[in-house]
C-alpha cells in the first residue's frame, strides 16, 4: 500500500512539474519574421503572440536610420491572428517626418515587439524582440519609385492645394517623369484624373528636386494623401509608389447653398464623322447629368471640321438635338469654321446663320460677335474680324474693340463678366506656339489692356487642344482678368510637353459655378467621366454684387428732410443732419447690412429730436403737445431718448443712440 501511495505521489509531482514547465513556456511571447531579406513590393510576414491580458503588446517597424523618430506602422497583438503582413498594419504614425508605406522602398528596417503600450523610443532594451531586415530593389522593376517625398501646403485651412512636393529618386531610377495622383485609403481617389506629371531633372540618381502645385487648384473631398509614381517612356509607370500624406491640410469646402449661376464651356468639337460626333454627344450627356440647371453651353469655336460643309453643320445640330436634355448652346467663331468658303464675308454669314440665340441678343449685322445676359450676368462672344490665314491667327479690329468697350461700360466692375474668343492672346495659355506667333491674336495688345482695366472678366479661349492642367491652363496676373484654355472635345495635345504631331484621344471642358464671392472653374474629362485634378480652379477675387433694397432708407430720408428744424433744439437737429448726410451716402452701399444699419441710425436720430420748450401762457414752460414721429414705413425709434453719440464709418457719420439701439456698422469692402 505504501508503495502504491508513493507511486501516486511521485506521479502527481512529476505531472505538476510538467504542467508548470508548460505554463511558463506558453507565457513567453513568440516573435519572428519569415526571412530577413525582401524584395521591394514583397510581403513582410511577421509572427507575434503574447498573453498580455489587455492585448496591448504591439509590433511596429521603422527605418533603421530613423528609429529615434518612432514607428512607421504598427499593430496590437490582440488585433492579429498571429501571422500578418506588417506593410498592411492598420495603424500608422502621425509624425509628419515619417510616411505610411504600402510598399517599403529599398533600405534597412527594424521590426520590433514592445510590451504593454510601451514606446519604442528610448526603450529599445525593454523590447520583447527586435529583428533587422533589408529591403532590396527588384530587377523586375526597371522604373524605381521615389524613395522619399513630402508635401508642404502653403495654407492648411483654405482647401487650396498650393504648396511644394519635395521628391527624392534613387540611383538608377530609370524614370523620365513623375506622376502625382490624389489618393485615399483605398488607392487613387475615385473619379479624378492625374494631378500632375512633370519631367525628372536628371537621369543620374540619387536626385532631389521639388514641384510647386498651382495656387488656385483645390484639394478634392476625400483625398488624404498624394500617391507619387515614377514613369518611363519605355517601361511605363513604376510598379510601386510613394505615399505622401496631406497631414493637416483640409479639402476644399464649396460655398454654402446653390450657385447663383452655372454654365459649361467646351471647344473644338470638329464634328465631321461618327467618332467626332460621338465625342460631342458624350460631352453633352455629361453636362446634362452633372449640370441640369446649367444656363447654357458656350462652345468656343471650331464646331465643325470645315465651316463650308453644310453636311457637317447638319451632323453637328443633329447630334446636339439628339440629347434632348442638353442646355442651350452658344457658338463662337473658330478658324475651322472659316474653311472652304469663297470669302471671309460668306464664312461669317454662314456662321451667323447657325446661331441659336435668345430674342433680344445684340448681334450686329454681318459680324461674328455678340453679347447676351443670362441670370443677370454678362456674356460676350468675340470673333476673328478678318480671317487672317483662315483663322490660324486672328484680329479683333477697331470696330469690334469699340463695340467691346461700349459693352463693358454697361457693367458693374465688381460683377464677373464672361468673355469668349477662339484664339488666345500671345504668351498666355497657348504656350510656346502662342509666343512664336503661329497662334494668337495679332492686335491683342489692346485686348490685354482692356483685361487689365477690367479684372472682373473671366475669359475662355479654345484652339490649342492642349490638355487641361495647372501649368498651361490658366493665365491670371494679379489685378487682371483670368484667362482659361478650354482644351478640346475632339482630340488633345499633351500640354506638359510640346506637341509632337501625334493626336491624343480625349475630350475635356469646364463646368463653371458662380457664387457671391468666388467663381469655380472645374475641369472635366468627358471621355472617362472624371474630374480633371489639375484643373479645379477657385477665383476668389470675382464677386457678385448683392441685390440691394434701398426703398425703406429712401422713404426715411424723405421724412427727415421734411422735418421743420425750427421746432427742435439746435443740438438734436444738427445731430440728425449729420446722420442724414451719412444715410444719403449709404444709398450707394454694396451690402444690404449697410443699408439696414443706416435705416436704424436715421430712425433713431429722428426719434431723438428734442422739441424747443415754449411758454404755455402762465409763465411756465410746457412741452409741445405733439412730438414728430417717424412714418409707418420707417423704423420706430426707442421711446427713451437717453442720449446719442456719433459713429464714423465708410458711409459717413451715423448716429448710435444709447437707448436700446446698439448698432454695429459693417465697413464697406
Amino acid at each position: 500500500m505504501r508503495r502504491i501511495i508513493s507511486i501516486f505521489i511521485i506521479t502527481a509531482m512529476l505531472l505538476s512539474a510538467l504542467l508548470s514547465l508548460t505554463t511558463v513556456s506558453a507565457a513567453e511571447p513568440r516573435f519572428s519574421t519569415d526571412k530577413t531579406v525582401y524584395k521591394v513590393g514583397e510581403p513582410i510576414m511577421v509572427t507575434a503572440t503574447s498573453y498580455n491580458s489587455g492585448g496591448t503588446d504591439w509590433v511596429g517597424i521603422t527605418p533603421k536610420d530613423k528609429k529615434d523618430l518612432g514607428n512607421l506602422t504598427w499593430i496590437y497583438t490582440k488585433d492579429t491572428s498571429t501571422t500578418f503582413d506588417i506593410r498592411k498594419a492598420p495603424n500608422w504614425t502621425t509624425n509628419k517626418t515619417l510616411i505610411k508605406y504600402e510598399t517599403f522602398p529599398a533600405g534597412e528596417y527594424l521590426v520590433y515587439f514592445m510590451p504593454n503600450d510601451m514606446n519604442f523610443k528610448g526603450n529599445e532594451n525593454k523590447a520583447l524582440g527586435v529583428i533587422e531586415i533589408v529591403v532590396e530593389n527588384d530587377d523586375r522593376y526597371p522604373v524605381k519609385a521615389p524613395i522619399d517625398a513630402n508635401y508642404y501646403p502653403y495654407d492648411l485651412d483654405s482647401g487650396i492645394s498650393d504648396g511644394v512636393i519635395n521628391i527624392t529618386l534613387p540611383a538608377e531610377h530609370g524614370a523620365d517623369d513623375i506622376e502625382v495622383w490624389w489618393g485615399d485609403e483605398n488607392g487613387r481617389l475615385a473619379g479624378y484624373t492625374m494631378l500632375a506629371r512633370f519631367k525628372v531633372p536628371s537621369k543620374n540618381g540619387p536626385v532631389k528636386f521639388y514641384y510647386e502645385l498651382d495656387r488656385r487648384t483645390f484639394i478634392p473631398a476625400g483625398a488624404t494623401r498624394l500617391m507619387i509614381y515614377s514613369y518611363s517612356d519605355e517601361h511605363g509607370e513604376s510598379e510601386i509608389f510613394y505615399s505622401a500624406p496631406l497631414g493637416n491640410a483640409q479639402s476644399y469646402s464649396f460655398p454654402e447653398g446653390e450657385p447663383l449661376l452655372e454654365f459649361a464651356v467646351i471647344s473644338d468639337t470638329h464634328v465631321h464623322d461618327e467618332a467626332s460626333a460621338e465625342n460631342f454627344k458624350n460631352a453633352l450627356r455629361d453636362i446634362a447629368v452633372n449640370s441640369p440647371n446649367s444656363a447654357g453651353i458656350f462652345l468656343v469655336g471650331d464646331m465643325v471640321e470645315s465651316g463650308g460643309s453644310s453636311a457637317q453643320w447638319e451632323q453637328f445640330w443633329d447630334t446636339y438635338d439628339s440629347v434632348g436634355a442638353a442646355p442651350d448652346i452658344y457658338l463662337g467663331l473658330g478658324d475651322h469654321d472659316l474653311f472652304d468658303h469663297a470669302s471671309y464675308g460668306e464664312a461669317v454669314e454662314s456662321f451667323i446663320s447657325q446661331l441659336r440665340v435668345p430674342e433680344g441678343t445684340d448681334t450686329p449685322d454681318g459680324v461674328p460677335y455678340y453679347d447676351l445676359w443670362l441670370g443677370g450676368y454678362h456674356f460676350i462672344v468675340l470673333g476673328d474680324a478678318d480671317g487672317l490665314a483662315e483663322g490660324e491667327t486672328a484680329r479683333i479690329g477697331e470696330a469690334q474693340y469699340a463695340w467691346l468697350e461700349e459693352k463693358l461700360s454697361e457693367d458693374n466692375n465688381s460683377r464677373p463678366v464672361f468673355l469668349f474668343m477662339h484664339q488666345s492672346l500671345k504668351n498666355t495659355v497657348a504656350g510656346s506656339a502662342g509666343s512664336e506667333g503661329r497662334w494668337g491674336i495679332e492686335d491683342g495688345e489692346r485686348l490685354q489692356k482692356i483685361l487689365e482695366d477690367h479684372p472682373e472678366i473671366v475669359m475662355f479661349n479654345g484652339h490649342s487642344h492642349w490638355t487641361l492642367d495647372a501649368d498651361n491652363t490658366i493665365y491670371a496676373p494679379k489685378n487682371s482678368a483670368a484667362i482659361f484654355n478650354t482644351a478640346s472635345v475632339s482630340y488633345l495635345w499633351q500640354s506638359y510637353d510640346l506637341p509632337t504631331g501625334e493626336q491624343l484621344e480625349g475630350s475635356q471642358g469646364y463646368y463653371v459655378k458662380v457664387y457671391s464671392d468666388s467663381v469655380l472653374v472645374i475641369g472635366r474629362d468627358f471621355a472617362n467621366g472624371k474630374w480633371v485634378s489639375s484643373a479645379q480652379f477657385v477665383l476668389e477675387d470675382k464677386t457678385t454684387p448683392e441685390k440691394i433694397d434701398t426703398s425703406e432708407l429712401e422713404k426715411l430720408i424723405n421724412d427727415a428732410e421734411a422735418i421743420d428744424k425750427t421746432k427742435y433744439t439746435e443740438k438734436s437737429y444738427n445731430m440728425l443732419a449729420a446722420v442724414l448726410e451719412g444715410s444719403k451716402k449709404a444709398l450707394s452701399a454694396t451690402a444690404q447690412t449697410e443699408i439696414d444699419g443706416a435705416v436704424k441710425s436715421l430712425a433713431a436720430a429722428i426719434g431723438a429730436l428734442e422739441e424747443i420748450k415754449t411758454d404755455g401762457g402762465d409763465g411756465e414752460e410746457t412741452d409741445s403737445p405733439e412730438t414728430p414721429k417717424p412714418t409707418e414705413e420707417s423704423t420706430t425709434a426707442p421711446e427713451d431718448k437717453g442720449g446719442c453719440g456719433s459713429s464714423f464709418s465708410a458711409l459717413g457719420v451715423l448716429l448710435v443712440c444709447t437707448a436700446g439701439a446698439s448698432l454695429v456698422i459693417k465697413k464697406r469692402r
